[in-house]
Formats: structure tokens, C-alpha cells, sequence
């Protein structure tokens, strides 16, 4: 199996890294050692910067990636680091780790942490990631055999726990599905619990989502939708035995698996002039620097930026991806006197469940229109293969592809490269061609002139 290290040998451009000079005082504070933190520190390194940096990370591990572990709940922890600790020697950064940031100070550049150690910072990364909701508002949600996914640690108590189990997984999005994919030949019998009609529906519509629940089902996941849990009833040691609906219904579980979403880990943040929205994220400017702190950077899963490519609209992307370039780009931004460069790349998200592929490209933040191009072909519930245009106001904004990957790849490059591909030519194109893939190679031409 291919490291996630290896893979990101192969897309990364190996330039030297600068040596820490002594009598530079400076110190480069990355808080967050996921995707954007180790972006940045080798950013920062291989762009000149010589001063001391920090890698401050609550757990006492080195950078690994987390996104592996719902889609290989049995992952090891080797093989999935992100950067070997022989790196981080070799760049001259301090790693502070198995230590929490209790506050951190956006006006006077002050970082008190658990150990109770206090950093004065130069600039800083705050690159945190999320938590996982736990539905801590739902009497018994403390249960010993409750789980969530966010460490390896956390994937290898799921990974020994489900065999053979009536397994209950509460949220039907990506995280939910992707556990319920890894575990279902072990498990006796897997049910998904979600509050939308079918799953995904918000991000990727009831078409889509219709499509991946027939073909989840072919896999023998079971689900109950439109519905919430009430209630996780417990054992007297503490275990749940039942699943309590809103409705009342009743389900049997063994073990219960939480995947209803992350809440951005903002909390430690302080400044008289920063903006916090709703959900703990945290607005950035279109340099990733955030709003009412000069100097203090946020990236990743925390950061609500302005979206070029959707008129400066306010979004917060959760993937892997979009966390590490803009981890490599506000180190730029770090770098020098004054912030230059922008974030306008277009999101780009994949996932894998039972060796089928799914791609998403672009962010439908809104949409009031999605074309599906089947290729003439009737969609197997089983294996199905597909692409779903999203549009807004006529402009396709995103791309959801399964088994067809050439196709999100080549609009994401028209995203990026700023060419119009609008609804009115989808449909066109499908309708006389049965494919929007002829549209797409024209439209792909533009951009090689």
C-alpha cells in the first residue's frame, strides 16, 4: 500500500530548505500539525524564512492524515504520517506536541498553552481543524460504546469493536458513509440514521443522493431517514443497547458511530476585532490573513474565506486539498512584508467507497438546477457511473462525478482557467450527444491556447 507520504512525494516540487540562523529572532507560530500546518512549515523553510518556527499540536503524535481513516478504519499510523520526524529535524522546527493552546491572543501576538508556557509570536498559522459533534444534547450520548472518528486512535477502537455487531451510525453524509463502506463486511449489520430525505441531499442534491443510498443499499447498509435520535438508551455498565427515534421507533445497536459533522476548534481564539461566524469559523481575507489581526493567518477547516470563483462569497471548505495550499500559501503570505497572494483555487474533493470513486470539484454553495449525464445508460444501483452538474443562475458551480474522474478534473481546470461552461450547453450537449464530454474537450482546448 502506498504511503500518504509517498503520494505527496509525488506531487510536490523538492526545493532545499533553508537553514535556522540564531540571530534570527523571529518566531513563525503554526498552530495545527494537519494538512496546512505541515504546508506551511515546509513552505516557510524552502522559502527562505530563517527565524524559529513552532508546530504546536494538542495531540501527541506527529502529522498524520486523518482523511484515511474513514475511508481505512484499520489504517496504520506509519503509513498514513504525513511528514517522519527526521523532516522536522532537518527543518529546523520546534515541535510542541501532546500540548493545547489554552488562548491565543490575536492583538498582542500571545500564546498561552496547557503546559503553561507562554509564546510571543512574530506571525502565526492557526490551523486547527474541527472536533467532532458529539450530540452531547442527547441524554446518554456518554455511553462507553459510543464512538466519533477523529484520531487513529479513535479509528482502531471502531476497527476491533464492530465484528460481527448491530452497528447504528448516526449521519448520513461523508464521514458516516465512508465508516459505514469500511466496516460493513465485519459488522452483522450496519444502519445509517439521517435527518434528510436521502443522504448527502444537502450537499449533493435527492438525484445524487438517491443514486448513492440505492447503491450503499446494494452493499447491505440499511438506513432510517428523516429522523433524528432522541435518546441513546443505556445498560447499567454504562453500554447502549438501543438507538430511541423521535418517532419513538427502536433501534438494536451493539456499537454506535457518530458522524454528523466537525465544530470548528476556534474556542482558544481571542482579539477585540476578529469575526467569528455562527459555527466557530473564523472570516479570513482573501490573503488567508485573519480579519482584525494583522499578522495571524488561519487556514483549512476553521477559515471562511471569499470565494473568487463565486463572487467573493463567504465559504468554509472542509478537504484536504484546500487545507494544505492554503497552509503553503498563507506561509507565503508570512514570508512577506505585506500580504500579496491570493486564495482563488477551485476545491477539488474525493472519496472512495467499495473501489468506486467519487470526485466533487467546485463549491454549489447554492444551486437551482442539477443535469445529470448518465451517457445514455441506465444507472445500476450496484455500479453506478455518472456525472451531476450544478448550476446557479444558468453558471455551473460544481461537479459531482462517480467512476467517470477525467470529467471533475477537466472542469475544475476550466474553473480555474476562468471558462464559461453554462447549463443551457450541458442539457444542449446531452441531448444531442447522449454526454457532455464532447462540450468538455472543446471547452478544454481554450485553456491549451
Amino acid at each position: 500500500m502506498e504511503t500518504t507520504a509517498e503520494k505527496l512525494k509525488q506531487v510536490t516540487v523538492h526545493r532545499p530548505l533553508t537553514a535556522r540562523v540564531e540571530s534570527d529572532s523571529s518566531v513563525f507560530a503554526i498552530v495545527g500539525a494537519g494538512p496546512a500546518g505541515v504546508a506551511a512549515v515546509d513552505a516557510l523553510r524552502t522559502g527562505g524564512y530563517t527565524g524559529r518556527i513552532l508546530l504546536i499540536e494538542r495531540f501527541n503524535t506527529l502529522p498524520y492524515d486523518r482523511t484515511k481513516l474513514s475511508k481505512a478504519i484499520d489504517s496504520q499510523y506509519q503509513k498514513i504520517l504525513l511528514k517522519g520526524e527526521d523532516y522536522f529535524k532537518a527543518a529546523g522546527v520546534e515541535l510542541i506536541l501532546g500540548v493545547e493552546v489554552v488562548s491565543l491572543d490575536v492583538d498582542s501576538k500571545t500564546i498561552v498553552l496547557s503546559n503553561q508556557q507562554t509564546v510571543q509570536y512574530t506571525k502565526a498559522l492557526i490551523a486547527t481543524g474541527g472536533d467532532p459533534q458529539k450530540l452531547s444534547f442527547i441524554p446518554g450520548h456518554d455511553a462507553n460504546n459510543i464512538f466519533t472518528l477523529r484520531t487513529v486512535d479513535d479509528a482502531q477502537r471502531i476497527h476491533s469493536a464492530v465484528d460481527g455487531k448491530d452497528i447504528v451510525i448516526v449521519g448520513s453524509s461523508f464521514i458516516g458513509l465512508e465508516v459505514a463502506a469500511a466496516i460493513v463486511k465485519r459488522a452483522k449489520s450496519v444502519t445509517v440514521v439521517g435527518m434528510e430525505t436521502v443522504p448527502f441531499e444537502r450537499v449533493l442534491g435527492t438525484q445524487v443522493g438517491t443514486v448513492l443510498k440505492q447503491f450503499h443499499e446494494s452493499q447491505g447498509i440499511k438506513f432510517v431517514l428523516n429522523a433524528v435520535a432522541k435518546e441513546f438508551q443505556k445498560s447499567e455498565s454504562n453500554n447502549v443497547h438501543t438507538v430511541l427515534l423521535k418517532d419513538d421507533t427502536k433501534l438494536s445497536a451493539d456499537i454506535v458511530i457518530i458522524g454528523a459533522g466537525i465544530i470548528p476548534a476556534t474556542s482558544f481564539i481571542k482579539g477585540a476585532h476578529i469575526k467569528m461566524e455562527k459555527d466557530r469559523s473564523i472570516v479570513v481575507d482573501k490573503h488567508l490573513q485573519v480579519v482584525g489581526a494583522e499578522g495571524t493567518y488561519a487556514a483549512g477547516d476553521i477559515a471562511r474565506y471569499p470565494f473568487e470563483f463565486l463572487n467573493e462569497s463567504l465559504v468554509r471548505i472542509e478537504h484536504f486539498g484546500v487545507a494544505m495550499t492554503q497552509g503553503a500559501l498563507a506561509a507565503k503570505n508570512m514570508l512577506a512584508k505585506a500580504p500579496q497572494a491570493s486564495f482563488t483555487n477551485i476545491p477539488f474533493f474525493w472519496t472512495a467507497q467499495y473501489g468506486k470513486s467519487i470526485r466533487y470539484a467546485g463549491h454549489a454553495l447554492q444551486y437551482d438546477q442539477v443535469i445529470l449525464d448518465t451517457q445514455g445508460e441506465n444507472i445500476d444501483p450496484a455500479n453506478p457511473k455518472f456525472v451531476a452538474f450544478y448550476a446557479h443562475q444558468q453558471k455551473i458551480v460544481a461537479v459531482c462525478t462517480m467512476q467517470r474522474d477525467p470529467v471533475a478534473a477537466q472542469v475544475a481546470e476550466l474553473m480555474s482557467a476562468k471558462v464559461e461552461l453554462l447549463a443551457g450547453e450541458v442539457e444542449e450537449a446531452i441531448k444531442v450527444d447522449k454526454s457532455a464530454n464532447k462540450l468538455l474537450e472543446k471547452k478544454m482546448k481554450v485553456t491549451s491556447k
